[in-house]
């Protein structure tokens, strides 16, 4: 039964889930918690073995395995974008596309240009990598012209519901969400034709088995899907796109039309390849890097530069412009918005009345408490059935409450094409929206953005997303306890945030560790005795997914994490950094930051006496358990 529900792709502890490839470590906690009740903790070596030497596992070679179930899904999803790719029949005419991009609303570079012609081909798939604010969206406008131009149909596609809306406005067609398309098509009520073209975009957030089932319903309609490998991974197991882009039509956009100043532009490509400190530099040197004593003074600040920020221009519009974000949990997304609905409410600027909104979200059953009141801006937590229409409001859509009803329990939104009256049930898929996850605001473009960041969630990805949704600011907002640095050293501060600013989260996918030929099965080679298989998982430890260093930063977050590290004291406040200089704090004057990491203390291996160890692994599986939790939070955003 422990065995079944690890390897089984329904199964309630399924290894494969989050990851497509697990090292020994998540292998050993795995089992552990599949276990728990079911045998005792002296027989747990043996098991490991039994699932080690399990046939639905495939070794993949240097302590990394993968399941049976998941290795074909990715196989599938291989062949079907190479067999959609031999597809020979979907080129549009040479004049259709020239006259759309002749058509464009601005003038095309080279790139983009070549990008259309690339992407309205022969073949039945063709990617489109673009980093952010490569102007993906010129690109796929013309190519949706084109298509119309020859008489085919364009449908609009991502895995969010706002994100797939959004995109379904810049091409001016109608769109749906992925998960939609495949139930209607199992369900015949649509079925993609070769006269067809279906656009994702953000594709590479697309989960392997999401992926797996987008094609089979996509039938002998062409595929276009735009992503960037270089930004968010999927929620759960992922990473096909690399291999998608390996084995397809594949385009690249290089430039950067968003960021206006050409130092951003700079400092967004260094965050993008990993290289992170003279990106940190140029920030700090431009007075946008804040660093306070904790994480409620940071999101203190964040709100409050937000806040002055926005009162220098009028009207909501400027809500719309200039965002909160966190790279945290969705309770921290919470409390930024209450401090930035407590600010408005300060100016007058919201109603009296209000009507109290009571959810429960997410795996660790996080309890979500607001009041809304007219004025507020509120976005859809979930997809909401509107009563007399066939357009629902979709997951993420954003609007501006114009009236409450505290007797009838009513909230009235006003969305972007139409205003919605929300009771009953559905009272609880409204959320208050000046603040966002970072995961939920990929592909939005607003002039400023507020991060608060710097936590053990923090990495490349994360950073890189957060920091690139501004045209005009980015400000960064960390903390010296969140970064395990004495208030009094700046310097370290910035470094540990520059350091965590480049680690590495990236997915892989199992058949680009062993495409060719096909990885030998646990179950296929000589027998593995439990010991064998004991000493393997308790003494060697997969450390090539990330540097040692980062590993044992990793372990002093979990102790603050779950309460066992301790916080610099008092309520410190540190000032914004100037021009010339790094980062300045007010309790020691003139005391300048420099983003030049400290040397790496070598990691130890884990220990080996039993007692400690038991604590080591103890605190492995709790802080595998934390992220469980928050990748659950993600997946209601």
């Amino acid at each position: 039964m422990v065995i079944t529900s690890l390897t089984d792709a329904d199964g309630e502890h399924e290894l494969t889930r989050v990851q497509a490839v697990v090292d020994t470590r998540h292998l050993r906690i795995a089992i552990a918690e599949a276990a728990q009740g079911l045998v005792p903790g002296s027989a747990i070596d043996t098991l490991c073995a039994e699932v080690a030497g399990s046939p639905d596992l495939v070794d993949l070679g240097l302590d990394r395995w993968t399941t049976r179930s998941m290795r074909a899904a990715e196989q599938e999803v291989r062949a079907s974008a190479l067999a959609k790719a031999r597809e020979a029949h979907h080129a549009v005419p040479r004049q259709h596309v020239a006259t759309a991009i002749a058509n464009a609303r601005v003038p095309l570079s080279e790139d983009q240009a070549n990008a259309v012609v690339a992407l309205t081909g022969h073949e039945g798939i063709a990617l489109l990598s673009a980093p952010a604010g490569a102007g993906k969206g010129e690109v796929l406008r013309a190519v949706a012209d084109a298509h119309r131009r020859d008489g085919r149909r364009v449908l609009a596609l991502a895995a969010a519901g706002e994100t797939a809306q959004r995109l379904g406005r810049e091409l001016d067609t109608e769109a749906t969400t992925v998960d939609a398309l495949v139930r209607r098509a199992a369900a015949g009520l649509t079925s993609p034709g070769p006269h067809d073209l279906l656009v994702i975009d953000e594709a590479a957030l697309l989960e392997t088995r999401r992926w797996q089932k987008l094609l089979a319903a996509a039938g002998p309609a062409k595929v276009v899907a735009v992503g960037d490998g270089r930004q968010l991974a999927p929620i759960e197991a992922g990473g096909m796109w690399t291999v998608l882009t390996q084995g397809v039509r594949s385009v690249e956009l290089t430039e950067n039309y968003r960021a206006q100043d050409e130092w951003a532009r700079d400092a967004w490509s260094a965050l993008r390849r990993g290289d992170s400190r003279p990106a940190l530099r140029a920030y700090a040197d431009r007075g946008l890097i804040r660093i306070e004593a904790n994480r409620a003074a940071a999101r203190e600040t964040a709100v409050a530069l937000w806040d002055e920020r926005r009162r220098q221009s009028s009207g909501t519009v400027s809500l719309d412009r200039r965002l909160l974000l966190t790279d945290g949990s969705n309770v921290e997304v919470d409390q930024l918005n209450r401090l930035a609905q407590e600010a408005r409410q300060r100016t007058g600027e919201l109603g009296t009345e209000s009507v109290h909104v009571l959810a429960v979200e997410g795996s660790m059953r996080h309890l979500r408490e607001e009041d809304l009141h007219a004025g507020d801006l509120v976005s859809f937590r979930r997809a909401v059935a509107v009563p007399g229409s066939r357009r629902r409001i979709e997951n993420g859509q954003a609007g501006t409450v114009t009236a409450v009803d505290p007797d009838e329990q009513t909230v009235t939104v006003r969305l972007r094409d139409r205003e919605v009256t929300v009771d009953g049930e559905d009272l609880s898929a409204l959320r208050l929206a000046y603040a966002q996850h970072v995961y939920s605001a990929q592909g939005r473009t607003v002039d400023e953005v507020y991060v608060v960041t710097g936590g053990w969630q923090t990495d490349r990805s994360s950073s890189y997303v957060a920091v690139s949704r501004a045209r005009e600011a980015s400000h960064v907002i960390s903390d010296y306890s969140s970064l395990g640095v004495d208030p009094v050293r700046p310097e370290e501060a910035l470094a540990e945030l520059a350091d965590r600013f480049a680690l590495d989260r990236d997915k892989t996918a199992s058949v680009s560790l062993a495409p060719d030929p096909e990885p030998q099965l646990v179950g296929d080679v000589a027998p593995v005795t439990s010991a064998t298989v004991a000493s393997s998982l308790s003494d060697r430890w997969a450390w090539t997914s990330r540097g040692t260093a980062a590993r044992a930063m990793e372990d002093a977050l979990t102790d603050r994490l779950l309460g066992t590290g301790s916080e610099p004291p008092g309520e410190q406040r540190s000032g914004v950094a100037t021009p010339g200089s790094a980062v300045q704090v007010r309790q020691r004057p003139g005391q300048v930051a420099s983003v030049e990491a400290p040397a790496q203390e070598p990691a130890s291996r884990p220990p080996a006496d039993r007692d400690v160890a038991c604590e080591y692994y103890e605190r492995q599986r709790r802080r595998d358990r934390e992220r469980e939790r928050e990748r659950d939070h993600g997946r209601e955003l």
